[in-house]
């Protein structure tokens, strides 16, 4: 008993210890950046570097318009790259960034569900397949509801895409769920992002201009479409009687973040 308690306080000892050293690492490297990027960094700085984007962007719409668009596709296959919508927004205003976020995130996801399907599928199944199981019986029992519900709740994209090309999801109920659930949050993001003033104007006249009818019904929307969304999958439930699988969709997503 005694030796398993050694081990297991040896054991907390040594992922403290791991913890320690990664976030010095991490807080060396910031102190590094900064000190490297000191004279960039400050507002007015950026407020010309700003200037300068939006001066492009004026010049050469459609050419810029092409170039994000692309990165945006690139970046969008690869997990942990949240946010992007928001900066394109606070670039291109709503329409334009809409449009790019719905289009770039449709080929992002149809590329990650393809990979998954044709590349790893055999392999992640014989990893994961128990846990893979359960997804292909939610998916068989309630298919586009289940699909289009994470959508709606933003479990993350890749996620969604990487297990929906491993299960028993078809391309066509991929794509159209995709296409209908992505909607509400990048409407969110991006208007949060359109609403979100430049840097010269937040110079000019403070944080107070940070404060329009904008940014706030993008922030009330971001509380209250999680809640819209699991209030109508509870009463969709109680009518027909599915959503468990559903509850453990929600539940996952919780877990994830």
């Amino acid at each position: 008993m005694r030796r398993g308690a050694g081990q297991g306080n040896r054991g907390q000892s040594d992922g403290m210890g791991r913890r320690l050293i990664v976030v010095m690492l991490f807080l060396g490297g910031a102190i590094l950046v900064w000190y490297l990027t000191r004279g960039e960094l400050s507002l007015e700085r950026l407020g010309e570097r700003e200037r300068q984007l939006r001066g492009l962007i004026e010049e050469q719409p459609w050419r810029t318009f092409a170039i994000t668009f692309a990165i945006y596709a690139l970046v969008s296959v690869f997990p942990g790259t949240s946010g992007k919508s928001v900066v394109v927004g606070w670039l291109f205003g709503f329409w334009p960034a809409f449009l790019m976020v719905m289009g770039a995130l449709m080929i992002a996801g149809v590329v990650g569900f393809s990979v998954a399907r044709y590349l790893v599928r055999d392999a992640l199944r014989e990893q994961f397949g128990l846990r893979l199981e359960r997804f292909d019986r939610a998916f068989q029992r309630e298919g586009a509801f289940y699909l289009l519900t994470v959508r709606l709740l933003h479990v993350p994209f890749t996620l969604v895409n990487y297990v929906s090309g491993v299960s028993v999801v078809g391309y066509p109920m991929f794509v159209w769920t995709t296409l209908v659930g992505l909607v509400p949050g990048t409407i969110v993001l991006v208007g949060l992002g359109a609403g979100l003033p430049s840097l010269d104007e937040l110079l000019d006249q403070g944080v107070l201009v940070l404060v329009n009818p904008m940014v706030l019904a993008s922030l009330l929307a971001m509380a209250l479409v999680p809640w819209i969304v699991r209030w109508t999958v509870r009463k969709l439930r109680t009518g027909n009687g599915t959503g468990d699988s559903v509850d453990a969709g929600i539940a996952a997503r919780g877990r994830s973040r």
